[in-house]
């Protein structure tokens, strides 16, 4: 039993005081790269995994013999319920999960990759019993949370301050990406043509009438694909299978290249701080106004999106929804040299706020434009909702790393330990947003065309997100920045080299 404990929560190592080079740079260690590798790749395959059904949720209906969305008053909890369902457990165990990361330390990694391995494989094991996949998307919930709660603090133990950004963007990145797998790698589980069945819950009864009284062909037509009717055949037990092996191979790796800790820190804001008390540190967060401020804009701006993104193969004209893969590949292309710009700027310029809200800015004019896109309804408007949604993908990518950096700015404590209580919290908000848009706003809530209606739902509240951010107070308090500079001018000597040191006891 000790050894299989040992294998998750192993001893945390030995730590010197920091170290320098000859021309005064910090020491800093390869294995940072194989843990950020460790970090990125189970932060992309549970965003990957979350999302599976969102670009099959029609064939995911078929399996299931549900709705696609939620709905409650019918009797039928849908397929967007796995959405849903799973942000209602990631709002619950965020702000715990992010609580005992600052607490214990990053070895709770190990733990929640166990538990999202078990969950992966428990949804392949379920089949077609709808309710253990709620079950078992409980599980990848718990180690999927423990996980992305470490990202901060991992980065601020392994990484120097010039490098932080751009292991943050890593993160981030890899988080974007795993949704955005989903949809490209996806339809290859289809085994045909999308066909119209009018036997799915979803499909509009005008629509059913209007077909058995004049039945022509099975072929998807606009008119179909409108109103819920079309569904391909897909092989849904192996796409489960194939994501259940690559955990276990991603568990394995885990396991192999592990620490929790380098030799010596590589900065002197990453020497070891003991975590708050869990009202503590809430109390320390949001006492300051510019904080809560930004969490409020980021819940009304963030939501839109996350329809959006949950609905893609519903939400997208007819005309155009065979290039929903293509959008997503060519946001995934251009996320990556725009992330490493982007953090690169931020290492130069520090201006976290300026340019964070230069991106809230952004993605509320994007959602404009595709508004008026689906308000004007031709077809060269809604063709140009593709190169929207390309654009705000990676808009969202930046901007998720723009947010990081401004909150542990905002947040910065010289007395504890918060990153990973703002992991917590951010994600939280995310999710709720999720929970709440994704329940209240999906086109099948409105009657007529309710794609449209969806995103004049989603403009006004991006729009209200947008000027709270613009009117926070103290926004150039960069609280970290300053306490680093304070630090970086003191001579370090032999005298003072132990207030660097980490207490190993203590995590």
């Amino acid at each position: 039993m000790n050894k299989v404990y040992s294998l998750f929560f192993p001893p945390i190592p030995p730590q010197g005081a920091m170290e320098f080079t000859e021309k005064g740079k910090p020491v800093v260690y390869k294995r940072r790269w194989a843990m950020l590798a460790l970090l990125a790749s189970h932060y992309f395959f549970w965003n990957w995994s979350d999302a599976r059904q969102v670009i099959l949720t029609s064939e995911y209906a078929l399996y299931f013999d549900t709705t696609n969305n939620f709905d409650p008053e019918s009797g039928e909890f849908g397929v967007d319920f796995l959405k849903i369902s799973s942000a209602a457990y990631y709002i619950m165990l965020y702000p715990i999960f992010g609580f005992l990361v600052d607490k214990y330390g990053i070895r709770l990694m190990l733990l929640g990759m166990l538990l999202q391995s078990i969950g992966v494989w428990w949804w392949y094991l379920s089949f077609e019993a709808y309710f253990s996949v709620v079950v078992a998307r409980m599980l990848t919930a718990a180690g999927g949370v423990m996980n992305a709660s470490c990202m901060l603090k991992l980065i601020n133990s392994w990484f120097p301050a010039t490098e932080r950004p751009g292991a943050v963007a890593v993160g981030v990145l890899a988080a974007n990406l795993g949704a955005g797998a989903s949809v490209v790698i996806g339809p290859f589980f289809r085994d045909g043509e999308r066909l119209i069945d009018v036997s799915l819950k979803s499909c509009k009864d005008s629509f059913i009438a209007a077909f058995n009284a004049s039945v022509d062909s099975l072929e998807c037509t606009e008119q179909a694909t409108e109103d819920f009717c079309c569904v391909a055949p897909a092989s849904i037990n192996t796409y489960n299978l194939f994501m259940a092996i690559i955990s276990s191979c991603l568990l394995a790796y885990a396991l192999l290249v592990f620490r929790e800790l380098p030799p010596t820190p590589p900065s002197p804001v990453a020497v070891h701080k003991e975590g708050p008390g869990f009202l503590q540190g809430l109390k320390l967060m949001f006492g300051k106004a510019n904080y809560s401020q930004i969490c409020v804009a980021d819940f009304l701006s963030s939501g839109p999106p996350l329809v959006f993104f949950a609905t893609i193969d519903r939400i997208l004209p007819a005309s155009v929804d065979q290039y929903d893969r293509l959008a997503a590949a060519a946001g995934i292309g251009c996320a990556f040299p725009s992330a490493y710009i982007f953090s690169k700027y931020l290492v130069k310029h520090q201006t976290y706020y300026g340019t964070t809200a230069s991106l809230y800015v952004l993605g509320f004019l994007l959602w404009a434009a595709a508004t008026v896109c689906y308000a004007v309804g031709t077809d060269a408007s809604e063709l140009a909702i593709i190169g929207l949604g390309t654009l705000a993908l990676v808009a969202f990518v930046v901007w998720s790393v723009g947010v990081y950096e401004l909150k542990l700015e905002y947040t910065y404590s010289t007395e504890y330990s918060l990153s990973g209580l703002v992991v917590g919290i951010d994600r939280t908000i995310i999710n709720s947003g999720t929970l709440v848009y994704v329940a209240a706003i999906p086109p099948e809530r409105f009657d007529g065309d309710g794609r449209v209606k969806t995103m004049y739902a989603g403009l006004a509240s991006m729009l209200v997100g947008t000027l709270l951010v613009l009117t926070i107070r103290n926004k150039y308090a960069y609280l970290r920045k300053e306490h680093e500079s304070e630090i970086d001018t003191t001579e370090i000597t032999a005298d003072n080299a132990d207030k660097l040191m980490f207490d190993e006891k203590s995590i």
